[in-house]
């Protein structure tokens, strides 16, 4: 009886352990994106991607969006530099559209999965 007690208590303890896993995989995290403009160049915009993960900073595309009504079209894309800086030029356009940077959410090759963010809006 009590071998088949110990192999129960085992089995259990490995089911708890990859509900474990399981659960601690698919949390995301955190992963927050900054965006400004220059003031000196009115053309040029600069942010930068944060989390406490490298995986989740270095190499992160970065989307500028142009809100409008209906689905906001991408202005440009970028890569976060390993230190999780990126610049991009705009050309300034008629309308004054409010602009903003987006990360989506992504897994990373070693399976961290990194949360997505999306910036204030800048009239620029």
């Amino acid at each position: 009886m009590r071998v088949r007690d110990l192999k129960i208590g085992v089995g259990l303890a490995a089911v708890a352990l990859a509900a474990l896993m399981v659960g601690t995989a698919l949390a995301a995290v955190p992963s927050t994106v900054k965006f400004k403009q220059a003031k000196r160049n009115e053309a040029r915009f600069y942010g930068k991607v944060k989390s406490p993960a490298g995986e989740c900073v270095i190499g992160r595309k970065v989307k500028i969006r142009r809100s409008v009504k209906g689905r906001d079209p991408v202005v440009t894309k970028t890569f976060a530099s390993e230190s999780g800086k990126y610049v991009v030029i705009i050309p300034m356009q008629s309308g004054g559209r409010k602009l903003y940077a987006q990360i989506q959410g992504i897994t990373a090759p070693n399976g961290v999965v990194c949360g997505g963010d999306r910036s204030p809006k800048l009239r620029p």
